[in-house]
């Protein structure tokens, strides 16, 4: 199929349903930041555990920059309001902020495809039940939404971060370049990792 109707705006991981009988509820969950972390955090990011917690006891998460390699808490829905700095829309570098984190891992989310990193071609349909690696991008400061889509490396491998659960079936979305797919977290947290279909 063609790719026309499809196009390049990633929006991160957006939840849309969970895994099973169940309507999406999701999990939210409160996360710090530390003002040493220099990585801003946009809504759709996912993040990852650190070792500390802040003077509060919760614990301090940080977005995940290496995929395949660290256990995701899940992809932030929002971001706790600054009062001193309500149009606020995302986590700005070096910030002590609290974030929104959906930490179920039975969510499903939707992610952009990009054959634009490193060269690659577009997610397949033979690539349906693989897992896949994220790739990070930079926030848009203007919406708040992080960047983050489909990676580079498809397999069956335990440790890659999402599983392809299929194509988004929203109206006009078409198998090739900027395709939305609907995925799992596969390297959880919060669940055991699992080998690809």
């Amino acid at each position: 199929m063609a790719d026309v109707g499809n196009v390049n705006r990633p929006q991160g991981l957006r939840p849309v349903g969970t895994v099973g009988s169940a309507g999406y509820c999701g999990r939210i969950q409160v996360f710090a930041t530390s003002t040493s972390d220099s990585a801003a955090i946009g809504i759709g990011d996912p993040v990852i555990p650190t070792s500390t917690g802040d003077a509060n006891g919760l614990m301090v998460a940080t977005r995940l920059t290496q995929a395949g390699t660290t256990q995701i808490l899940g992809a932030v829905v929002g971001i706790v309001p600054d009062p001193t700095n309500l149009t606020t829309t995302f986590r700005a570098a070096s910030s002590a902020t609290k974030i929104l984190v959906d930490t179920d891992p039975n969510t499903i989310y939707e992610v952009s495809d990009s054959d634009t990193i490193a060269n690659t071609t577009s997610i397949a349909i033979t690539d349906i039940g693989q897992n896949c690696t994220l790739a990070l991008g930079t926030v848009d400061t203007t919406t708040g939404n992080g960047r983050t889509v489909l990676g580079t490396t498809i397999g069956t491998t335990t440790t890659l971060d999402v599983k392809i659960l299929g194509l988004s079936p929203k109206v006009g979305n078409l198998v090739g370049d900027y395709a939305k797919y609907l995925v799992k977290i596969n390297r959880s947290a919060y669940a055991n990792n699992v080998a690809g279909i």
